[in-house]
């Protein structure tokens, strides 16, 4: 029994000893186009290694943990990160491809220059077989695609393309009065950047990723990316796309398609949309837990953001996606938001799109999309039908049930602000269950009849029921007349529109009197009739993140914050003495003021309250305030005032910030939800990270430059790292979502 019990304990051992050594072989490589040698180790930025395609060929070593770095300012040409047999990462100890160095990112671009082989077809028109290709360009210009080879030539067109030797060639067919040997033409080289199939937690910070036949960035059976920091998408045909993979984010991702190209001679010829890029962000077939935040979109040729599948045994689901800024200002038909087909269990919150010349298309089932403002939506010139709508809420023979569309703005649009619309001939009802509450929609329906929203009865008499509209806001500076329920009915009033079916009521008409509107400020003004009009949200935050009350809501995008019941001399300044910080602020006025509570933040997002001091009541004297706080740790620190009213009420006052320095250390992302990276030219240091009620939580070693915090439940930590050189100790705030 002994023997038995030490042979257990034995190889319990050699188990965790060879667990901890697979841990601790994390490796950090360098990548230098100038003065790298692909004969180097490459472990050092002195020894880095030159090219990717050497990258690649050592990648079936990397182990979890391992990180790539690319330096900084420096340009690979004609390259790209594919590899069939990349490792996976771990959840906790994720392979890492980012930077390093100082300056621009580094740039991967498979965007080049090409040499083909022209044959002359007759009649100005110029052919070569390529591997691959998309968005062309003539001399530093991108070249007007046709899908119609008898129009090559026309409308400004410039290129064909289609699919020889079995689809596994291109034929490029081009418009030219000389030879096009003369001049120089660029297409992308491969059809993606980075596509590693099947290989699990890959991070990818901050780099440039631009070109791309297909997706510059291709995730297909991918689980645990993260993309941050990145910009994607330059001069390729779609910026990311996700297939059967589950578990991605993308954070702060900068997705520029780049595509300025002139349609204008293509307007009103009824001959279609001719644009080399589709679609910024594509998710597909079977894709899950697929997070999309604080990013920027522009000019992609169909959609910023897609989700579609109409496979019903790999449906999507569970797509966050918010905080978000979408537009195609430079082109004529684009930049849209949609989701459809089998698409479920979305949330998407707190974006803005503007300026897009394509309708936002809802379907789905069961997803909320809610405080979004949509400001300008035009009609294309590109299509016959008038596509400037707000929202089209419809399906394409697949159902589109239980979806909440609340609080949202939808302004000046070309068509209709909210269009609802069935055009499945085969199954009547199909969209049905939907909620349609507390929006305001404003100055819609420009060349539509100025129609706010639209019931669609097709001309087949074809029903759309049970489908609640209520507490919506509807106002056009031109009439009052502005609301449709049938396809062949009356435009009406929205008094007459709340009589049309049961399941339409409480819709008020009027001016939403907004702060500002025609330069996008869409807060509400004191007077608003959108105040406390909306009914039960299933929201809990407004566009701004203030709380949305659990009785009276309003209508919009953003609940109305009282005027400050303070009036400041002095606002709130900040004043840094030494470890300290003095907070001070003048009172002119005071009603109803029950008192200020300070609020501290380390990111200007999430805040603590560390004081509170009692207000004045009712005064009409100067009031002097101060309060001390006594920083936690090194870093930029933003305080405000919360003033609270005896009703209950509160407003914020302005934010001050301080900033202590006590290293060159940084850490991101924060916050963060597990890996929290460590960027020092020093560390090989102990880390310490304390509660906020001072208890050590978790302590370790700094492992390839990040701490994993995944274990730590959601919540707000203090980090103490030590230098081994010195007894020098840094102390930082983090937040764990």
């Amino acid at each position: 029994m002994k023997k038995r019990k030490f042979d257990s304990i034995r190889y319990s051992a050699i188990f965790f000893i060879l667990f901890l050594a697979n841990y601790l072989i994390a490796e950090t490589y360098y990548v230098d186009a100038t003065n790298g040698n692909d004969g180097n180790v490459g472990t050092s930025e002195l020894l880095a290694w030159k090219t990717i395609s050497h990258v690649m060929s050592q990648a079936v070593n990397f182990q979890p943990g391992d990180f790539i770095l690319f330096k900084k300012g420096e340009v690979w040409n004609g390259e790209r990160l594919y590899s069939p047999n990349h490792p996976s990462g771990t959840i906790n100890s994720p392979i890492t491809y980012g930077a390093f160095g100082t300056g621009d990112k580094p740039v991967i671009n498979i965007h080049v220059n090409q040499n083909p082989n022209w044959t002359d077809e007759g009649n100005n028109i110029w052919s070569a077989e390529i591997g691959t290709g998309a968005r062309f360009f003539k001399n530093g210009t991108e070249m007007l695609r046709t899908v119609d080879l008898s129009n090559l030539g026309l409308y400004g067109t410039e290129y064909h393309t289609e699919l020889i030797n079995g689809g596994n060639n291109l034929k490029l067919s081009i418009y030219s009065t000389i030879n096009p040997s003369a001049n120089t033409y660029a297409w992308s080289k491969f059809s993606s950047v980075i596509s590693l199939p099947d290989a699990d937690y890959i991070d990818l910070v901050g780099i440039d990723f631009q070109g791309g036949a297909g997706p510059t960035i291709r995730v297909f059976d991918n689980v645990g990316w993260n993309i941050m920091n990145c910009t994607v998408g330059k001069n390729a045909a779609d910026g990311i796309k996700i297939k059967n993979s589950s578990s991605i984010l993308i954070d702060h991702a900068y997705l520029d398609a780049h595509n300025t190209i002139d349609q204008s001679l293509l307007a009103n010829t009824n001959v279609g949309k001719y644009s080399g890029c589709e679609d910024g962000i594509f998710v597909t077939t079977g894709s899950t837990a697929i997070t999309v935040q604080y990013c920027y979109f522009k000019n992609w040729g169909h959609a910023s953001f897609s989700a579609n599948t109409d496979d019903a045994t790999k449906v999507i689901s569970n797509i966050i996606f918010h905080n978000n800024e979408l537009t195609s200002p430079d082109i004529l038909y684009g930049g849209r938001l949609a989701y459809s087909g089998y698409s479920e269990d979305g949330a998407y919150f707190n974006n803005h799109i503007h300026d897009i010349s394509v309708q936002n298309q809802l379907g789905g089932s069961r997803n909320h999309f809610h405080h979004n403002i949509i400001d300008g939506v035009l009609d294309s010139p590109l299509k016959i039908d008038k596509i400037g709508v707000g929202i089209k809420l419809s399906n394409y023979n697949i159902q589109v049930v239980d979806n909440i569309i609340e609080n949202n703005v939808i302004a000046n649009t070309d068509g209709i602000g909210i269009l609802i619309y069935s055009i499945n001939f085969e199954l009547p009802g199909e969209v049905s269950g939907n909620i349609i509450r507390n929006n305001i929609i404003f100055n819609c329906g420009i060349t539509d009849g100025d129609i706010g929203i639209q019931f669609h009865e097709d001309e087949s008499n074809q029903s759309i029921f049970n489908n609640t509209v209520q507490n919506n806001l509807i106002y056009s500076a031109n009439t009052t007349q502005t609301c449709l329920y049938q396809y062949n009915g009356t435009v009406s009033s929205v008094a007459l529109f709340n009589t049309q079916h049961v399941d339409i009521e409480e819709n008020i008409a009027g001016n939403p009197l907004f702060v500002d509107a025609a330069n996008g400020d869409f807060h509400l003004a004191e007077n608003s009739p959108a105040i406390d009009a909306g009914t039960a949200s299933l929201s809990t935050t407004d566009y701004d993140g203030n709380a949305i009350p659990i009785g009276a809501v309003d209508i919009g995008a953003y609940e109305y914050q009282s005027p400050l019941s303070v009036d400041y001399l002095l606002p709130l300044q900040a004043i840094l003495q030494g470890n300290n910080v003095l907070l001070k602020w003048i009172s002119a006025h005071e009603q109803d003021n029950n008192s200020f509570k300070i609020e501290r933040s380390a990111n200007g997002s999430n805040w603590q309250i560390i004081a509170q001091v009692e207000g004045a009541e009712n005064s009409v004297s100067f009031k002097h305030y101060q309060v001390s706080d006594k920083l936690p740790s090194c870093g930029k620190w933003y305080y405000r005032l919360k003033q609270m009213d005896y009703n209950a009420r509160h407003s914020y006052s302005n934010i001050v910030s301080v900033s202590l320095n006590c290293s060159e250390i940084k850490m991101y992302p924060n916050p963060t939800a597990g890996k929290l990276f460590i960027f020092d030219n020093s560390l090989k240091e102990e880390y310490v990270i304390f509660s906020q009620e001072g208890k050590v939580v978790q302590r370790g070693q700094i492992l390839a430059n990040k701490i994993d915090l995944t274990l730590l439940k959601a919540g707000t930590y203090f980090v103490k790292i030590g230098y081994s050189e010195s007894s020098k100790l840094n102390l930082f705030q983090i937040v764990k979502k």
